[in-house]
């Protein structure tokens, strides 16, 4: 089994890759050490950490498949087109999604991994989506919010509206006005 200095010559190698990309840690790493251990210089788990979790994985394999330090985590490359799209109409750069607890970095995953919005490359208000969904991540909507949350979709009581994060056009989702052409003008969550 490789030490963990083996396993940071990886790290090394594995950043001079050429595509630029936005790197989040498996969310089940945070699953499995809910105490702190985590996929971040200084907190990696060891082989005794898996042991007592019942993880069934050496600790090499473990960080070569959930640790972005060690090329693992779901990854976003440039080439990727929502991406690039997002990056030029609002001029951030790929580090600026590296913070895998961000709102932004949030909002980019669900944009290009979750969304069901149809045509999603060809929206013309692309940056109003990830902008309404940056504020939702931001307000921590999948755990605090009591109704219209994208968890707790059936919970959503305003009237002719949908949940937050919905497959819907921006405009449907709950608390948001718009005008006739689609652009938000209103956030109102008074309640």
């Amino acid at each position: 089994m490789a030490s963990i200095a083996n396993l940071l010559v990886l790290k090394v190698t594995s950043a001079q890759s050429v595509n630029v990309n936005v790197c989040r840690d498996y969310t089940r790493v945070v699953a499995y050490f809910p105490e702190g251990t985590s996929c971040m210089d200084g907190h990696f788990p060891n082989q005794e950490n898996l042991d007592d979790h019942g993880i069934g994985e050496n600790i090499q394999d473990f960080l070569l498949e959930h640790c972005c330090s060690f090329g693992g985590g779901e990854r976003i490359y440039e080439d990727d087109q929502i991406f690039r799209q997002l990056r030029s109409f609002t001029g951030m750069s790929a580090a600026e999604f590296d913070n895998q607890y961000s709102s932004s970095q949030k909002a980019l995953f669900w944009l290009t991994k979750e969304d069901t919005y149809p045509d999603l490359i060809q929206y013309t208000r692309i940056v109003q989506r990830f902008s309404l969904a940056s504020i939702y991540f931001g307000f921590n909507g999948d755990n605090d919010w009591i109704e219209c949350s994208r968890s707790t979709h059936e919970n959503c009581s305003v009237e002719g509206k949908t949940a937050r994060l919905s497959g819907e056009q921006e405009c449907n989702w709950a608390y948001l006005s718009c005008d006739r052409n689609s652009f938000v003008t209103e956030i109102n969550m008074s309640e």
